[in-house]
């Protein structure tokens, strides 16, 4: 067998033993996006329930402890409703929030509820935002937790055909 071959087959089982990886790594980037997202609505409701902040106020406040893709919306959320042009609070979350984390590895249904709260909430008065925001807390929890128990077999079946597919095609290759 000569050089070059041994080189391409070496490439084709790397290649996709790095696919199954990186599906790994996806799985992974999941857990680690809806802890943050329970932790900014951990800092929220500490905002509204000890500081009596306004949503606005709020949003600044969250700008400053947060990391990106969070803290891009939420200041451009503050910045934009400061500016006051006749947008509601509901839209200015829905869009802000939606382009923020239009690139952010989570489950769909994690986001639309994230944001779903941060919109819904501007309709409500501080007992009522509370209740949302902790419903909502708790339904990511659940989902984080139901991902955490399927999380480890599902890195491990992502690693495991990635490099199965590999040796695959290197023995049909052959």
């Amino acid at each position: 067998m000569d050089m070059q071959k041994i080189i391409g087959l070496g490439m084709i089982l790397t290649g996709c033993s790095g696919l199954g990886l990186w599906y790994s790594m996806q799985f992974r980037g999941q857990l680690k996006n809806l802890r943050e997202m329970c932790y900014v609505l951990e800092m929220l409701l500490g905002e509204i329930r000890f500081g009596r902040s306004t949503l606005v106020e709020c949003c600044l406040r969250l700008a400053e402890r947060v990391e990106e893709p969070y803290r891009g919306s939420f200041l451009q959320i503050y910045e934009r409703a400061c500016m006051n042009q006749g947008e509601s609070f509901k839209e200015l979350c829905t869009v802000c929030l939606t382009e923020g984390m239009e690139n952010l590895v989570a489950d769909k249904t994690a986001k639309e509820k994230f944001i779903a709260c941060f919109s819904n909430c501007g309709f409500e008065e501080g007992s009522m935002q509370i209740r949302t925001i902790e419903q909502t807390k708790e339904e990511l929890e659940e989902r984080l937790h139901e991902l955490s128990r399927e999380n480890t077999s599902k890195c491990r079946l992502a690693l495991s055909l990635g490099t199965m597919s590999g040796l695959l095609l290197v023995i049909l290759f052959l």
